[in-house]
């Protein structure tokens, strides 16, 4: 009864819990009352007394103790171990039970975990309207850009007369540009350290932008020392300080023509020619050159080089590095010698 009581007054509906405080406070006068009687010596005083008590009892015993729906938002922890409890032991008040709890929160720890999972077809078209995409627009991936703290993002591309864009999928979607007038060509970083295991780990996981972006991601190479084997890949300048993937590099091409440069190389001291071919090479293993336009490329080099306003002397000793690093087949060379024969 007591515990009933002191619930309804800490929960109670406000009707109850007034009647309570009526029934309390002829409880109180009762014993006033009887107190008096013992004083006076005052017969009618007691059985009044004695009257107010036995109703107030039988009126108390039959009251209903009801208590009004309240939700976990409205019961407040007072302690930091009443939240803790709170948290860990799933109580009578809880609407939503510890399983479906643990699941929503595994959800949401995705979410922020893969930012692409929350991009629907929906979001998507939304986003690209918000930052006005042009219809000529290409998918890309982005490998790095430390100026503005980008790693391993998808990205939408598209041009102006004056700027490049990049429409970043992270997060929050956000745009970042580059004057085209600063763009001097393509760079490329050959052998750059690769981890496949590890890297673009949010493309893994199934989602509309893993579906779109899959055939942007790095191409892989394995290189070994005779102890150890080590992965590398070959990354391409979009714009200054914003490097993509290799098979990036296809459709950056449909937005602008330029040259490729090689940085960090071991032929910076070899003839121009040379390094048109190396080059060439690179971009042929890398997909981004076909079998076709590569040895296209290939072909125009060596006849600029037999035509070329050089020394018998210098055009064989160009020709003979080619044959001896590998460079170019005989037969290359045969045609380039043949070309120089009737210049």
């Amino acid at each position: 009864m007591a515990g009933k009581i002191i619930n309804t007054l800490k929960y109670g509906d406000r009707r109850t819990k007034n009647k309570l405080y009526f029934l309390f406070g002829i409880l109180a006068t009762g014993v006033v009352v009887l107190l008096l009687a013992l004083v006076l010596s005052s017969m009618a005083l007691g059985v009044l007394a004695f009257l107010a008590l036995l109703v107030d009892g039988l009126v108390l015993m039959n009251t209903a103790f009801g208590t009004k729906e309240i939700s976990m938002k409205q019961i407040k922890p007072t302690s930091e171990e009443e939240k803790a409890e709170s948290k860990d032991t799933p109580g009578a008040l809880e609407w939503i039970s510890s399983e479906q709890k643990q699941k929503e929160n595994r959800e949401e720890e995705t979410s922020v975990k893969n930012p692409l999972i929350s991009y629907d077809e929906k979001k998507l078209k939304k986003v690209m309207y918000a930052y006005k995409v042009k219809r000529e627009h290409v998918p890309i991936m982005i490998e790095y850009c430390q100026a503005e703290g980008i790693s391993q993002c998808p990205a939408y591309a598209w041009r102006d007369s004056k700027y490049l864009y990049f429409l970043l999928l992270e997060q929050e979607p956000r745009m970042i540009k580059a004057e085209l007038s600063g763009i001097d060509g393509i760079h490329i970083r050959r052998g750059m350290t690769a981890r496949p295991s590890t890297e673009y780990a949010n493309m893994q996981e199934k989602s509309l932008v893993s579906k779109l972006f899959a055939e942007y991601l790095p191409n892989y190479y394995q290189t070994s020392d005779g102890y150890k084997i080590e992965f590398k890949k070959n990354m391409y300048s979009a714009a200054p300080g914003v490097w993509c993937t290799a098979t990036s590099v296809k459709n950056l091409l449909k937005l602008f023509s330029g040259h490729f440069i090689l940085d960090n190389n071991n032929v910076s001291d070899e003839n121009d020619y040379y390094k048109e071919i190396y080059i060439a090479r690179i971009l042929f293993w890398d997909n981004v050159y076909t079998p076709s336009e590569y040895k296209e490329k290939v072909i125009a080099t060596l006849r600029h080089l037999a035509e070329a306003n050089i020394s018998v002397d210098t055009f064989n000793e160009y020709l003979a590095k080619m044959l001896i690093k590998g460079l170019i087949p005989q037969e290359y060379a045969d045609f380039a010698i043949n070309r120089r024969a009737v210049k």
